[in-house]
């Protein structure tokens, strides 16, 4: 049981946690389950998930309410516990996606390997496909980002004996369509940073060096900024020097029209030739990884 302990991932385990101190809280000890040990106190909640065999996300996504009712979880409580466990992850109700490990990937056909493919996951699979495609771009998606795979098992074959595909486009039915290489997000462009050339915002349009969001700040005044930055140079940018520039336009987005004087007029005859930049980027997305939900180590 001791190494148990050890191999276990705690991220969805702490929320777990933390929705039962709550819930506790909430209820200030007046829904306590009558048996003992109390299944609500946290040290006996962790060692009866282990003992279902929930040692890490990917076998914990697999709970059900019944598993946690059995154990003397209240019913609408386990209900949560259950999304939270499987909260962005692989669930027992989701068995077109089991884990492959590379021993089997090594043994699936180009077709299987595209079935089983998403771009946000790194597992055998991708690490699979990458190297037979020699990290060449190959994926064709259909609409709504699923993978075309018989497009995409064509071309996979095609870069193989003849190398890579001129700029990455092929033809689908006479229409030139984007080819991708494995990790690449089908057509995916988010808002980018206005100070940070290249740097994608996250949600909530937060700027992730200074943490603070740029939301309700004009396209206009975004698009000065960044020119000034860029071009101009009528700004420098460094870490601190954003925390002062992001606050100063949150405040009045006119300041740049007096601070930013070039940008504004080099903006002016970029709009005049629609060549004013997009200020939006493709995200560098790190993919998700998928373990071997036993942590065996099966290659």
């Amino acid at each position: 049981m001791g190494n148990l302990h050890t191999t276990m991932n705690n991220d969805k385990l702490a929320q777990a946690c933390a929705l039962i101190d709550t819930f506790r809280a909430a209820t200030s000890g007046t829904v306590e389950s009558p048996q003992q040990p109390n299944p609500l106190d946290i040290s006996v909640f962790k060692e009866n998930i282990l003992k279902m065999g929930g040692i890490d996300d990917a076998t914990r996504a697999m709970i059900k309410e019944e598993d946690l009712a059995e154990i003397g979880i209240p019913k609408l409580l386990a209900r949560r516990l259950v999304a939270v466990f499987q909260e962005n992850g692989a669930t027992a109700e989701d068995p077109s996606r089991p884990f492959v490990s590379n021993r089997q990937a090594d043994r699936m056909s180009f077709t299987a390997l595209l079935e089983r493919y998403s771009p946000e996951e790194e597992n055998a699979v991708s690490k699979k496909l990458a190297e037979l495609s020699k990290g060449h771009a190959f994926i064709v998606f259909a609409d709504g980002g699923k993978v075309n795979v018989f497009e995409s098992n064509r071309i996979l074959h095609e870069v193989r004996k003849f190398g890579p595909i001129q700029d990455n486009i092929t033809f689908v039915k006479d229409r030139p369509t984007r080819v991708y290489k494995v990790g690449e997000l089908a057509d995916e462009f988010i808002s980018e940073n206005p100070l940070f050339a290249g740097r994608a915002l996250r949600p909530g349009e937060i700027c992730e060096f200074t943490r603070l969001s740029w939301e309700g700040v004009p396209q206009e005044t975004r698009l000065i900024l960044a020119l000034a930055v860029r071009e101009t140079h009528e700004l420098s940018v460094t870490v601190e020097k954003a925390f002062d520039l992001i606050e100063a336009v949150r405040e009045n987005p006119a300041w740049v029209n007096t601070r930013c004087r070039k940008a504004v007029l080099m903006l002016d005859e970029l709009k005049k030739t629609n060549s004013a930049p997009s200020l939006m980027v493709k995200p560098r997305r790190a993919a998700a990884k998928r373990q071997d939900p036993f942590n065996t180590g099966a290659q």
